[in-house]
Order: C-alpha cells, then sequence, then structure tokens
C-alpha cells in the first residue's frame, strides 16, 4: 500500500459513524483522521486550479522521449521530480526507487534553437545576451498560468433537484442549506444554434 492508498484509508476509517453535510466537513476530518502527526490539509478553492492541459497544448512538448533517446513507458514511472534551478524544463523520473533519476527535455526544439542561437553569437557578447533573453522567455518557467475554471463547478439538474429536496425535507440540516442553495445547475447546448442553455 503506498501513502495515499494508506491516508485515504486513514480518512476513510475516521469517517465511520460521522454525520458529512457538506464538502467542508472533510477539511475538519482529515485532520483529525491521524492522532499522531495528524495530516496538513490545503483548502483550495475554484481560482486553485490551473488549466495544465491548455498549457501543454499551445507548446510542442515532449513527453516520449528521455534525454538518452528512449521511449518512456508512463506506467513504469514511480517517481517525478522538478527543478527550475537545476533542471529548467525538464522531467526527472524514476522507474525503480533504487536506481538514478532519468530525464526528459520537455523543450527539445527550444533547446536545440539556443545551441544554435548562442554558436551564431558568440563572436558578439551583446548579441548573445539579447537571444538569451529571448530565450529564457519561451522556457515554460515563464509560461503564464491560466485558471482552470471561470466560476463554479456545476452539477446535473437531476441531482441539484434531489439537494434541494432533502434541503426542503430538513435531511439536510438547515445550517448547511445555504451552500446548496449556492449550487448552480449544468449548462447544457443548443445543438442547432451553439448555445448555451441554462437548465432551471
Amino acid at each position: 500500500m503506498n501513502e495515499g492508498d494508506s491516508m485515504h484509508s486513514t480518512i476513510e476509517s475516521a469517517k465511520k459513524n460521522q454525520q458529512i453535510f457538506c464538502p467542508e466537513q472533510y477539511y475538519f476530518l482529515a485532520r483529525a483522521a491521524r492522532k499522531q502527526k495528524p495530516y496538513i490539509v490545503h483548502e483550495m478553492t475554484t481560482d486553485d486550479f490551473i488549466d495544465f492541459e491548455r498549457m501543454t497544448k499551445s507548446r510542442k512538448i515532449n513527453w516520449k522521449i528521455n534525454s538518452e533517446k528512449e521511449r518512456v513507458n508512463w506506467r513504469h514511472i514511480r517517481v517525478m521530480k522538478f527543478d527550475r534551478n537545476t533542471h529548467q524544463d525538464m522531467m526527472l523520473y524514476k522507474t525503480d526507487y533504487d536506481e538514478p533519476y532519468q530525464t526528459i527535455e520537455l523543450l527539445p526544439h527550444a533547446k536545440n534553437q539556443q545551441q544554435r542561437q548562442s554558436t551564431r553569437s558568440q563572436a558578439r557578447i551583446a548579441r548573445s545576451k539579447k537571444s538569451t533573453s529571448q530565450s529564457n522567455t519561451k522556457s515554460l518557467v515563464n509560461q503564464p498560468l491560466l485558471k482552470r475554471y471561470a466560476e463554479p463547478l456545476r452539477i446535473p439538474e437531476a441531482k441539484l433537484k434531489d439537494l434541494m429536496s432533502l434541503c426542503d425535507s430538513n435531511v439536510i440540516k438547515p445550517t448547511y442549506h445555504a451552500f446548496y442553495r449556492s449550487l448552480l445547475p449544468a449548462v447544457q447546448y443548443d445543438e442547432n444554434s451553439d448555445t448555451e442553455i441554462e437548465q432551471s
């Protein structure tokens, strides 16, 4: 059992015989699940999630071939490490805990371009500085981070109706009604007009 599975198992055990009425209660539950060395819980909001998928699609990022020209089998990876100071635009990984790190150059084309620029500009120091500055702006380190969600996640209309029913019948205690009534219904799209239709 890995550390993540152990943590989830501990929290699930702590949840037994507990009444959970809203997601926020899981913060306290997770903190109190382990008596010795309590878990450190970071409370997150919608704004904390970054859209890495859009970022990777906007760049030609290498995920398949490592620095030794070997194909990377992601199913075998056990450890991943990123260090912006010593291995910028690289991913270090292990397929076995006892072996040394292997590397993937995430932007091999940018590196090759930088090397060519450096070779052509060796005789001109000023031009070399300018070239280095331009290449650095292409680094993933300087890539702007885009938020994954523009608003809180919506839920299907049927599920929202069920939750409202539980509130109306006080199965969900009144203390928590404000949270559930603030939830928004999912948005469906009109296939004929490509416009959004908010379900109510």
